[in-house]
Protein backbone atom coordinates (compact mmCIF):
# COMPACT_ATOMS: atom_id res chain seq x y z
CA UNK A 1 0.00 0.00 0.00
CA UNK A 2 1.02 3.56 -0.59
CA UNK A 3 1.95 5.65 2.41
CA UNK A 4 0.90 9.33 2.48
CA UNK A 5 4.37 10.29 3.69
CA UNK A 6 6.03 9.33 0.39
CA UNK A 7 4.33 12.07 -1.61
CA UNK A 8 6.21 15.31 -2.09
CA UNK A 9 3.27 16.89 -3.87
CA UNK A 10 0.84 17.91 -1.14
CA UNK A 11 -1.83 18.80 -3.69
CA UNK A 12 -2.83 15.25 -4.58
CA UNK A 13 -6.57 15.24 -4.26
CA UNK A 14 -7.92 13.00 -1.50
CA UNK A 15 -10.22 11.01 -3.81
CA UNK A 16 -7.36 10.32 -6.25
CA UNK A 17 -5.07 9.31 -3.40
CA UNK A 18 -7.72 6.90 -2.09
CA UNK A 19 -8.14 5.34 -5.55
CA UNK A 20 -4.38 4.98 -5.97
CA UNK A 21 -3.97 3.43 -2.52
CA UNK A 22 -6.73 0.94 -3.24
CA UNK A 23 -5.58 -0.11 -6.71
CA UNK A 24 -1.79 0.28 -6.65
CA UNK A 25 0.25 -2.90 -6.75
CA UNK A 26 2.73 -4.04 -4.15
CA UNK A 27 6.47 -3.38 -4.52
CA UNK A 28 7.00 -7.11 -5.11
CA UNK A 29 4.42 -7.12 -7.92
CA UNK A 30 5.93 -3.94 -9.32
CA UNK A 31 9.39 -5.54 -9.43
CA UNK A 32 8.02 -8.67 -11.11
CA UNK A 33 6.21 -6.56 -13.71
CA UNK A 34 9.37 -4.61 -14.51
CA UNK A 35 11.32 -7.87 -14.74
CA UNK A 36 8.71 -9.34 -17.09
CA UNK A 37 8.98 -6.40 -19.48
CA UNK A 38 12.78 -6.50 -19.34
CA UNK A 39 12.65 -10.19 -20.22
CA UNK A 40 10.28 -9.85 -23.16
CA UNK A 41 11.89 -6.57 -24.23
CA UNK A 42 15.19 -8.17 -25.19
CA UNK A 43 15.30 -8.51 -28.98
CA UNK A 44 15.95 -12.20 -29.54
CA UNK A 45 13.58 -13.25 -26.76
CA UNK A 46 10.84 -11.02 -28.17
CA UNK A 47 11.37 -12.58 -31.61
CA UNK A 48 11.12 -16.10 -30.17
CA UNK A 49 7.91 -15.18 -28.37
CA UNK A 50 6.52 -13.57 -31.53
CA UNK A 51 7.20 -16.78 -33.44
CA UNK A 52 5.38 -18.76 -30.76
CA UNK A 53 2.37 -16.43 -30.96
CA UNK A 54 2.13 -17.34 -34.64
CA UNK A 55 2.38 -21.15 -34.39
CA UNK A 56 1.52 -23.52 -31.57
CA UNK A 57 5.02 -24.89 -31.08
CA UNK A 58 8.48 -25.02 -32.60
CA UNK A 59 11.64 -26.93 -31.86
CA UNK A 60 15.05 -25.29 -31.52
CA UNK A 61 16.26 -26.19 -35.02
CA UNK A 62 13.21 -24.49 -36.57
CA UNK A 63 13.83 -21.34 -34.52
CA UNK A 64 17.51 -21.34 -35.49
CA UNK A 65 16.52 -21.38 -39.17
CA UNK A 66 13.74 -18.81 -38.83
CA UNK A 67 15.72 -16.36 -36.67
CA UNK A 68 19.12 -16.90 -38.34
CA UNK A 69 20.70 -17.33 -34.91
CA UNK A 70 23.14 -19.86 -33.50
CA UNK A 71 21.62 -22.89 -31.80
CA UNK A 72 23.40 -22.09 -28.54
CA UNK A 73 21.98 -18.54 -28.53
CA UNK A 74 18.41 -19.75 -29.16
CA UNK A 75 18.76 -22.41 -26.45
CA UNK A 76 20.10 -19.82 -24.00
CA UNK A 77 17.18 -17.46 -24.65
CA UNK A 78 14.67 -20.31 -24.38
CA UNK A 79 16.16 -21.27 -21.01
CA UNK A 80 15.62 -17.72 -19.77
CA UNK A 81 12.06 -17.65 -21.12
CA UNK A 82 11.30 -21.02 -19.52
CA UNK A 83 12.76 -19.91 -16.17
CA UNK A 84 10.61 -16.78 -16.28
CA UNK A 85 7.48 -18.86 -16.93
CA UNK A 86 6.88 -17.55 -20.45
CA UNK A 87 7.43 -20.75 -22.44
CA UNK A 88 7.07 -24.45 -21.74
CA UNK A 89 8.76 -27.44 -23.32
CA UNK A 90 7.67 -30.90 -24.40
CA UNK A 91 10.17 -33.61 -25.26
CA UNK A 92 9.50 -36.20 -27.97
CA UNK A 93 12.48 -38.53 -28.27
CA UNK A 94 15.46 -36.23 -28.65
CA UNK A 95 13.45 -33.28 -29.95
CA UNK A 96 12.26 -30.60 -27.51
CA UNK A 97 9.25 -28.59 -28.63
CA UNK A 98 8.59 -25.15 -27.19
CA UNK A 99 5.32 -23.29 -26.89
CA UNK A 100 3.93 -20.36 -24.95
CA UNK A 101 3.28 -21.16 -21.30
CA UNK A 102 -0.29 -19.84 -21.44
CA UNK A 103 -2.65 -17.50 -23.25
CA UNK A 104 -1.53 -14.50 -21.17
CA UNK A 105 1.76 -14.31 -23.07
CA UNK A 106 -0.08 -14.48 -26.37
CA UNK A 107 -2.47 -11.76 -25.17
CA UNK A 108 0.43 -9.48 -24.20
CA UNK A 109 1.83 -9.63 -27.72
CA UNK A 110 -1.58 -9.41 -29.42
CA UNK A 111 -2.48 -6.29 -27.44
CA UNK A 112 0.96 -4.73 -28.05
CA UNK A 113 0.64 -5.34 -31.78
CA UNK A 114 -2.87 -3.87 -31.81
CA UNK A 115 -1.52 -0.84 -30.00
CA UNK A 116 1.36 -0.15 -32.39
CA UNK A 117 -0.84 -0.74 -35.44
CA UNK A 118 -3.57 1.52 -34.06
CA UNK A 119 -1.04 4.25 -33.32
CA UNK A 120 0.47 3.96 -36.80
CA UNK A 121 3.81 2.96 -35.34
CA UNK A 122 4.29 0.21 -37.93
CA UNK A 123 5.46 1.40 -41.33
Amino acid sequence: MINNDIFKCKNIRKNKLDIIKEKYISIKEEDKLVDLFKTIGEGSRAKILLLLTTVDELFVCEMVDLLKMEQSAVSHQLRILRNKGLVKSRKVGKIVFYSLKDDHVNDLFRIALEHIREEGLVL
